[in-house]
């Protein structure tokens, strides 16, 4: 009997071993190593493998717990089948030998054996015992059977939400792709408005500066007109002052020329400077004389005031004041005269008189001055920067000729600090000696 317990204590244990080994353990490490490697959205395919891996361990368990109850019914039927016969073998020996006798005695036995009675209620109790196991075994299956139908339900309500989430998944996605699609063709369409705006308004910048030409050309004239007509009523009123038999043409050829006086000549004449600057000094005082006449230059607005024959004209002052400043600087024949605008970094005059120093036309030494500028470059930029503080600052600067040399020359700078052409700079030319 205690080998027979020994035997099936060890079956069990071999049960239970082989459904943790080749169930459990398995499902735990492969669960384990796919949650490490890979990320938590994909979840769900760890989920359906560890289901059916579940589900295959349960019936492997079925199968071995159902193998392990035929296996304990039939071993205890050989068993009791074994007992019995042995305990009816051993009667029979001990009954005589006579038929009769023996129905009497099995039928009525008039001294009963206790051994027999003690192995028979031993087998009975075995047979309660095994009839127990077997029913808890049964209970132990149903149990597994309904546990096993809760997961086979669960399996299915988590397809089918894997289902559905990955309906709505792409139905996420093509409407993303339209919407994408939509915004990618409305930027298209942006883009290309923005394509042709930006040409109009180019031809439209081009059509205005044709325009602001030919504005500043009829203002200056205009200009000119007004100018002219100045003269015109001057002459006519010293016309009507002269003597009825004078005539103004032929009497002009008998006239004697008037003998000026140089000196008086440069004295009496405002716009022009004092004979030639040879020194820093006399460029310092030249570069005074010509921010003073930037300074007291009117704007072309004035032109107009009181006139209601050109009260309708629009007249574009700021290229107009431009022209009449160089006018004034033209007329300065001492030194070469530089008008600079450090706002756009730009030079926008230089005076005839550059062109002995460095062979350059103006036009050409405004186009690219700081091409023909081979150094001084940045003194230049400090010293124009200075003059925020500084009435004047005299900088070093070396300009490639016509000729392909290069000639150095100091200029004196200095501020406008009023009048319409505010924080320009005016510069004067002293070739160095």
């Amino acid at each position: 009997m205690d080998h027979d317990n020994h035997q099936r204590f060890d079956y069990k244990q071999a049960v239970y071993l082989t459904i943790f080994t080749v169930y459990l353990l398995p499902v735990l490490i492969y669960s384990k190593h796919s949650i490490g490697l890979m990320p938590s959205t994909k979840s769900w395919g760890i989920l359906s493998v560890g289901l059916v891996l579940s589900l295959f361990g349960s019936a492997l368990l079925i199968l071995l717990v159902h193998n392990w109850e035929v296996t304990l019914k039939s071993k205890l039927a050989a068993i009791v089948t074994r007992r019995v016969d042995e305990s009816l073998h051993h009667q029979s020996l001990q009954m005589p030998a006579t038929g009769m006798v023996y129905e009497e005695e099995k039928i009525t036995p008039l001294h009963p054996d206790p051994n027999g009675d003690h192995e028979n209620s031993r087998l009975r109790q075995m047979l309660a015992e095994g009839q127990k196991q077997s029913d808890q075994l049964s209970e132990e299956l149903r149990s597994t059977m309904h546990e096993l139908r809760q997961f086979a339900q669960e399996k299915d309500t988590l397809a089918q939400q894997l289902e559905d989430l990955r309906g709505e998944y792409d139905r996420y996605t093509a409407n993303s792709e339209d919407k994408l699609q939509q915004r990618d063709g409305s930027v298209s369409t942006f883009q290309r408005t923005l394509v042709e705006q930006r040409t109009e308004l180019e031809s439209k910048q081009h059509l205005i500066a044709k325009l602001e030409n030919k504005v500043r050309d009829l203002s200056y004239e205009v200009k000119t007109l007004l100018q002219l007509g100045d003269m015109a009523s001057t002459q006519t009123q010293v016309s009507s002052a002269a003597p009825d038999n004078v005539h103004p043409v032929v009497d002009g050829f008998n006239q004697k020329a008037e003998i000026f006086d140089v000196d008086t000549l440069y004295e009496t004449n405002p716009t022009s400077s004092d004979r030639n600057v040879r020194s820093p000094y006399d460029a310092s005082l030249q570069l005074e004389h010509c921010i003073e006449l930037a300074q007291n230059l009117e704007g072309a607005a004035h032109l107009g005031v009181g006139s209601r024959r050109f009260g309708d004209l629009a007249v574009e002052s700021r290229a107009l004041d431009l022209r009449r400043l160089a006018d004034k600087f033209r007329s300065e024949v001492s030194a070469p005269v530089l008008l600079f605008n450090p706002s756009d970094n730009h030079l926008m005059f230089a005076s005839n008189q550059i062109q002995g120093i460095v062979g350059w036309s103006p036009e050409k030494l405004v186009k690219d001055f700081y091409q023909l500028l081979q150094d001084g470059r940045n003194e230049w930029d400090h010293a124009v920067s200075a003059l925020s503080q500084q009435e004047q600052v005299q900088v070093r600067i070396v300009v490639k000729t016509k000729s392909g040399q290069d000639v150095m020359t100091y200029c004196h700078l200095g501020m406008i600090r009023s009048g319409i052409f505010t924080q320009h700079v005016v510069g004067v030319l002293l070739p160095a000696v």
